[in-house]
């Protein structure tokens, strides 16, 4: 019992809880409205940066998901809030 919880990878359940994570989002958004889902980009981000190293990947993953959700929100919700407001 000692050696199963002493071989216990955490970064092992982290990969696979978000690819059970990715993985219900396909199932469960249409395939053509995919791209605009933000848990499958942050699904994404999540998996990029738990398999890739550390050196290189992780600030360009971290930059292209940040600006990818910014781009979500400024064509979607944004419009909204202005609407909102009453200033668009």
């Amino acid at each position: 019992m000692e050696q199963a919880v002493a071989s216990f990878k955490p970064a092992l359940v982290e990969i696979l809880l978000t690819a059970l994570v990715l993985g219900w989002r396909v199932l469960a958004v249409p395939l053509r409205s995919l791209w605009r889902d933000w848990p499958v980009v942050l699904a994404v981000y999540g998996l990029v940066c738990l398999i890739g190293d550390r050196s290189r990947p992780r600030p360009l993953a971290t930059t292209v998901a940040a600006a990818y959700l910014v781009g979500l929100y400024v064509a979607g919700q944004f419009p909204l809030d202005l609407r909102a407001l009453g200033i668009g």
